[in-house]
C-alpha cells in the first residue's frame, strides 16, 4: 500500500461527509480546498525566496587567502568586514586551506581585519566594493608573541581578478554631477565602450515614455536587461519600457556589463544594467535641488542693433 500524502492522511481522519445547518461539504470538495491552500502557501514561499535571490544579484563579494610570511596557509583565521557607511559587521572563518569567502555584501567602503592566534593582526582599509564586484583581498600575517597590527590602505583602483566580466560602474556622484537633458539616468549607459545609442536628445524621465534604445557590441536592444535592486525593471507588455525610473538623487550607483556576465544574471545576451538605489547610513543626510527651465534665463542669440 502506497504512503499517504499530508492532505490525504488529514482527509482520511475526517468523516466521509459533513452536513450542518444546510451546509454540505464532501470529501472531494474538502480535498480541493486543502490543495488550493497548499498551492497558495507554496507560491508565497517561492515569492519570498525568489525576492531574496533577486536582491542577491545586486550584491558583491570579497574573498582571499590568509598566509604567513613563508606562504604557508593559516587555517581558521577570523575575518571581520566592516562597512564604513552603515557600520554593518560581517564575520567569517577561513577554512583549513586558509581560504575565505564573504558573499552577499552591499556596495560600500569596507575595512577587512584578519586575526589568528600566535600571529599579528592584519587590517586593510578603504576597500571600495562596487555593484556586483568580486574582489580578492589576501592577507599575510607575521608570527608574533605580542599583540601587533599591520594596517594597509587599499589602492584607489581595485583590480577585478575573480571573473572576466566586462563592465563599467557609474557611481551616485557621477549620476548627479553629469548634466542630462530630461534627467533620465538611462542616457549614462550610452557612455560605456561598445554602446551605440539612438535615444532622443530629450529623453523623458517617465518609464512609459522613456527611450532605452542602446545597443551594446552590435547586439539587439531587445536583448538588454534592466534591473532595479535585483528585480527586473522591464515592462514587456509595453514593448521595451522601463517600469520604474527613479530620481537621479535616489541612485546609489549602477553598473553596465557588456560582456561575459556571470550566470546569475539569467536571460539576456546583450547589456546588463544593474541599478542600486540608496539606503540609510549612520549619518543624517539629504538632498535639496531645484530644476528650473525658463526661457527668461536663456541667453540671447544675437545682440540688438
Amino acid at each position: 500500500m502506497r504512503g499517504l500524502s499530508f492532505h490525504e492522511a488529514l482527509l482520511d481522519k475526517l468523516p466521509k461527509e459533513h452536513a450542518s445547518a444546510g451546509v454540505f461539504m464532501s470529501k472531494t470538495s474538502l480535498r480541493l480546498r486543502v490543495q488550493s491552500l497548499l498551492q497558495i502557501t507554496s507560491a508565497a514561499l517561492l515569492l519570498i525566496t525568489g525576492s531574496g535571490f533577486a536582491f542577491g544579484q545586486n550584491l558583491g563579494s570579497i574573498s582571499g587567502l590568509v598566509t604567513d610570511k613563508t606562504g604557508a596557509a593559516v587555517p581558521n583565521a577570523v575575518i571581520k568586514l566592516t562597512n564604513a557607511d552603515t557600520g554593518l559587521v560581517r564575520t567569517f572563518t577561513a577554512n583549513e586551506s586558509g581560504n575565505y569567502a564573504a558573499p552577499a555584501l552591499p556596495a560600500g567602503v569596507y575595512t577587512v581585519e584578519v586575526t589568528a592566534p600566535g600571529f599579528s593582526s592584519f587590517r586593510q582599509t578603504d576597500i571600495t566594493l562596487n555593484l556586483r564586484d568580486a574582489l580578492r583581498i589576501d592577507a599575510t600575517l607575521d608570527v608574533s608573541s605580542v599583540q601587533e597590527a599591520v594596517e594597509v590602505k587599499a589602492e584607489a583602483v581595485q583590480l577585478q581578478t575573480e571573473n572576466a566580466t566586462v563592465g563599467q560602474v557609474v557611481n551616485g556622484s557621477q549620476v548627479v554631477a553629469l548634466s542630462m537633458n530630461g534627467r533620465n539616468f538611462t542616457s549614462l549607459a550610452a557612455l560605456v565602450p561598445g554602446a551605440s545609442s539612438t535615444q532622443p536628445s530629450l529623453n523623458t524621465p517617465v518609464g512609459v515614455t522613456s527611450n532605452t534604445s542602446i545597443a551594446f557590441n552590435g547586439l539587439r536592444t531587445s536583448q538588454n536587461v534592466w534591473r532595479m535592486d535585483g528585480q527586473e525593471d522591464y515592462d514587456r507588455g509595453c514593448g521595451g519600457c522601463i517600469a520604474v525610473l527613479p530620481s537621479m538623487e535616489a541612485i546609489s550607483e549602477f553598473k553596465v556589463e557588456t560582456a561575459n556576465s556571470s550566470v546569475d544574471t539569467g536571460f539576456g545576451s546583450a547589456g546588463q544594467m544593474n541599478v542600486s538605489t540608496k539606503s540609510g547610513s549612520r549619518d543624517f543626510h539629504g538632498t535639496g535641488y531645484e530644476y528650473v527651465r525658463n526661457d527668461k534665463l536663456t541667453p540671447r542669440t544675437s545682440l540688438p542693433i
